[in-house]
């Protein structure tokens, strides 16, 4: 009897982790990403979805390039999305040395086409900068 509650416990599980897998990927509908190159510092890339909700979600990354100017990523920075509609999202970071740190990407025509400019403001230094995102799911 315990073998068969195991055995019902393992299919619900994979059942339930298909199905969501199945449902988060379903809900994107376009890719866009943009880069900051540092030179020799590691760079910054965004990755950013518009979901069926045209809500925008994302991800930063750090990378870095080889002699050949060949980006070789390093990694998904953590990040948390503390707001997003279609035409901005606000995530929120923490750095190597434990401080926090938050961002705003606004698009002022949303994300329509397969370029889109952007602005990025940051919080913690008072700046702003312009991006070129790029539609990646083409």
């Amino acid at each position: 009897m315990l073998n068969f509650n195991r055995l019902c416990f393992a299919v619900f599980l994979s059942a339930f982790l298909y199905c969501s897998c199945t449902h988060a990927q379903s809900n994107i509908k376009h890719v866009w990403v943009a880069r900051e190159d540092h030179g020799d510092k590691p760079g910054i890339e965004y990755r950013l979805w518009l979901n069926d909700q045209n809500h925008i979600v994302g991800e930063m990354w750090v990378f870095t390039t080889d002699e050949n100017g060949k980006v070789k990523e390093r990694g998904k920075y953590p990040t948390t999305i503390k707001s997003s509609d279609q035409t901005h999202i606000t995530m929120t970071f923490t750095s190597g040395d434990g401080s926090v740190g938050e961002f705003t990407i606004r698009f002022p025509k949303g994300l329509r086409n397969h370029q889109e400019q952007a602005v990025l403001e940051s919080r913690r230094s008072q700046t702003k900068e312009e991006l070129k995102f790029e539609r990646a799911d083409k």
